[in-house]
């Protein structure tokens, strides 16, 4: 296999996380009651986001194409036409595509009128995103990823968010970020939840068995995965209990939740791109 390809789900991780953060960013902003972070901000990282998205969308155009004709062959016209516009396989790709690009008109008006088109459309990008995975072509397999696409936007996406706030904005604003981490706590416990519930059915649907947990490299996978999640909870637990006792919310911790969802997020991009037991 080309070694481009063999990096095929890295695009794909590019997206989930991309994802993620368009909804954290609709998260955060919701919970900045002061405002203290300037809105300019807010839009400058949903414009980056969303042609980050775009970008990675066209990559996974190329290795869909790679895969069917060759790297050679993959940026032909004709390839890129039958792929993108002509396939089954497009036809779900355009709908995240359309979803991007209102992203990106949306998070370039620079006015608060933006933002509720801009959260609609976030969400829709997760909401159509299964269809390019194991859950195409099964409804019931669609809504539960696409109700853990959701729950791990609004989790991950939202730490990734105010991980970028602490370490970007200038110290007159770190401030207020742990009165948001404290706001968030609870809709992270929700979040966490509905990511637990949906991860566990899938994980069922998948495997079939406990032992496939250990026997496949599928379910060896998914082990990682869940350490990396219980990395993500323990570190949120460590920066809410700071808040509660009224220090500011550790900025290397929140590093280290962050670098432990980007981990999960790049996991789920690998294990939907590996057949299952």
């Amino acid at each position: 296999m080309d070694d481009g390809l063999q990096l095929a789900w890295l695009p794909k991780a590019v997206v989930y996380v991309c994802a993620q953060l368009a909804i954290g960013l609709v998260v955060v902003r919701s919970l900045d009651r002061a405002p203290s972070i300037r809105s300019a901000w807010f839009h400058r990282t949903a414009v980056a986001v969303s042609l980050l998205l775009l970008s990675a969308l066209a990559a996974r155009v190329w290795v869909q194409s790679a895969s069917a004709f060759g790297t050679a062959d993959a940026l032909l016209a004709e390839n890129v036409k039958l792929i993108a516009l002509e396939s089954r396989w497009g036809g779900a790709w355009r709908l995240q595509a359309y979803a991007a690009v209102a992203m990106v008109l949306c998070a370039s008006i620079p006015r608060r009128a933006g933002w509720g088109p801009f959260t609609i459309s976030s969400i829709v990008l997760a909401l159509v995103m299964p269809a390019l995975g194991h859950a195409g072509g099964s409804v019931s397999r669609h809504a539960l990823h696409a109700f853990h696409n959701l729950g791990a936007a609004a989790w991950l996406g939202t730490v990734g968010v105010m991980t970028l706030a602490a370490w970007t904005r200038p110290r007159s604003e770190y401030g207020s970020i742990g009165a948001i981490v404290d706001r968030f706590s609870p809709m992270a416990l929700g979040a966490a939840a509905v990511v637990a519930v949906s991860g566990v059915t899938a994980a069922w649907l998948y495997l079939g068995s406990w032992q496939a947990l250990i026997s496949t490299g599928y379910g060896r996978a998914l082990l990682i995965k869940l350490v990396a999640v219980g990395i993500v909870a323990g570190c949120g637990a460590i920066n809410w209990r700071n808040v509660r006792r009224g220090d500011p919310p550790n900025r290397t911790i929140m590093a280290v939740e962050w670098l432990a969802a980007v981990l999960v997020v790049a996991l789920t991009a690998i294990l939907t791109e590996t057949e299952h037991p």
